[in-house]
């Protein structure tokens, strides 16, 4: 996991604010495309954002399944029953991934990719700004959130951070990248648990084994 993006808050020199928080193996893999949303209108901001969201959700399944590379692209692409955004959403879901709360964030935020992507007049963020504003923070979350990263990542982390996509904004393009930037965040934090957990089950044995023939 690595935060992109750091600038020095004013009063405390030591601290950063961390706008994405990217599970980007190989390093700098979406160096390119966070620079594209800053230079990009409305429509290719969008699209580019949720690209990334896209397969951060991808990452997160995965580090969840058995790897098996023949069936995993017939299940992912294509016409495969988890080819689309939508369908991967529901079974980030089943799987555990996030909460409903998480799992309706997700498909608000393709739902307005899908209006930028599809829609043939011009669009910006203000014309989507109904929706935009739905995944606006809700007061004291960026005070909480840091509260629990003081207390969790800050232990072990050099020099510490606070995250900046926590802060509330009336903006809906602001709304917009800053709810796929929390968003990010959570499923890398999720890739990196479902990683650990299949390492150290292969690493004790304790992977599924398959069942015997019954002897009678």
């Amino acid at each position: 996991m690595r935060a992109v993006k750091k600038r020095p808050l004013k009063q405390q020199q030591v601290h950063t604010v961390s706008d994405w928080f990217l599970n980007d193996k190989p390093a700098g893999r979406y160096d390119h495309a966070i620079d594209e949303i800053r230079k990009q209108r409305d429509r290719g901001a969008a699209i580019i954002a949720t690209s990334i969201l896209e397969e951060h959700l991808l990452d997160a399944i995965q580090a969840r399944l058995n790897r098996h590379d023949a069936t995993e692209k017939k299940v992912f692409n294509g016409y495969g029953p988890l080819a689309t955004f939508s369908a991967r959403i529901d079974l980030g879901l089943l799987l555990g991934l996030y909460p409903e709360e998480g799992h309706t964030k997700l498909h608000l935020i393709r739902r307005i990719r899908n209006n930028f992507a599809h829609s043939m007049h011009p669009i910006s963020f203000k014309s989507q700004r109904g929706d935009c504003n739905k995944l606006r923070k809700a007061r004291g979350s960026y005070r909480e959130m840091n509260k629990w990263v003081d207390a969790t990542l800050n232990k072990v982390q050099a020099i510490p951070i606070r995250l900046g996509m926590y802060r509330s904004s009336t903006n809906p393009r602001t709304q917009f990248i800053r709810a796929i930037q929390e968003m990010c965040f959570h499923l890398t934090v999720q890739t990196l648990v479902g990683n650990s957990w299949r390492d150290w089950t292969k690493e004790n044995n304790c992977s599924a084994q398959p069942a015997t023939k019954s002897a009678d």
